[in-house]
């Protein structure tokens, strides 16, 4: 099953489609995820995925807004003792660094797993 090319993408544009699952909600929909020279363009359902046949909800499809979110967190946060929750950046170090390793030894039961 051939995607077709976006429109911003040149023909020597190197194009992929990936097939996975979303995660925007619990029902784990069948996505491709079209790729322009490794960066996401856009997002579809897949029409042979069996539980929604190529259609996606809204959540879906604005996948691809959660991974260029100025807002999107990347790196790893601990709140500093004593900083209220919400109190924004300040209540949280610049790096974790080993902290985070020594951290998770020391209070294995506080620690979310994914």
């Amino acid at each position: 099953m051939n995607a077709p090319l976006p429109a911003a993408a040149s023909p020597q544009a190197n194009v992929q489609v990936k097939t996975t699952t979303c995660y925007m909600c619990a029902c784990r929909c069948g996505i491709r995820v079209h790729l322009v020279d490794g960066k996401i363009r856009y997002i579809d359902g897949n029409p042979a995925h069996p539980l929604n046949r190529g259609v996606i909800c809204a959540k879906g499809s604005s996948g691809i807004v959660k991974q260029f979110s100025p807002a999107r967190l990347t790196k790893p946060l601990m709140r500093m003792p004593g900083a209220e929750r919400g109190a924004g950046p300040r209540g949280f170090p610049g790096r974790l660094g080993r902290s985070a390793h020594g951290h998770c030894a020391r209070h294995p039961g506080r620690v979310a797993r994914a």
